[in-house]
């Protein structure tokens, strides 16, 4: 995985991330309006009205994202989200948003349920996968693009209540990960490896 930062263009100290991997790409992000967004592409055009899924697996191997991205899972699988003393696993937020398998099911808070695009998230073994949907419903006066599966988290009017504060921690956390040491060190990795097999 390649990681890239990019300056923040609303809010000062603050970065923006891009999760590559081959050619997906995930934008985590603050567009200025208070609310964290996660973005995906896999580098092909969306139609218009046209379904589709990308996957965006996060395994071990990158161990400072990965445990990030496994925070927030146990935060809202166990109905405890960042911040909160209170057990929210009784609350109707948690149940339309935690499946029996312990998937999360996020569907964009960026307008009307039915027509928003969506991402679960599930850990399976040693990964954890984000799956991204696009329906092929176009809600009212929404501009979908044909760039990317958008996914919003609001911050305040969330259908999901407090369940946000675990996407927003994700956000404020990863401004911690420095993208050239991160790169640095899974060279250093690679070369160790090498050097093992070589043996």
């Amino acid at each position: 995985m390649e990681i890239i930062r990019e300056k923040n263009k609303y809010y000062d100290d603050t970065y923006d991330y891009i999760l590559i991997q081959d050619n997906k790409k995930l934008y985590i992000d603050h567009p200025g309006v208070g609310d964290t967004y996660w973005l995906m592409s896999d580098g092909t055009r969306i139609g218009y009205k046209e379904e589709k899924e990308i996957t965006f697996e996060i395994t071990k191997d990158n161990e400072e994202v990965y445990s990030l991205f496994e925070d927030l899972y146990m935060e809202v699988v166990n109905g405890r989200p960042f911040g909160m003393d209170e057990d929210f696993k009784d609350t109707y937020e948690y149940h339309i948003l935690v499946d029996e398998d312990k998937n999360i099911n996020w569907i964009s808070d960026n307008g009307p349920e039915e027509g928003e695009d969506r991402v679960i998230i599930s850990m399976q073994d040693d990964k954890i996968v984000l799956k991204f949907v696009r329906n092929d419903i176009i809600n009212m006066y929404e501009f979908k693009s044909s760039e990317y599966i958008s996914v919003r988290f609001r911050n305040d009017g969330s259908r999901y209540g407090y369940f946000h504060t675990s996407f927003q921690n994700l956000y404020n956390r990863i401004q911690g990960i420095d993208p050239e040491y991160y790169q640095y060190n899974k060279k250093n990795e690679y070369i160790k490896k090498k050097e093992k097999v070589k043996k």
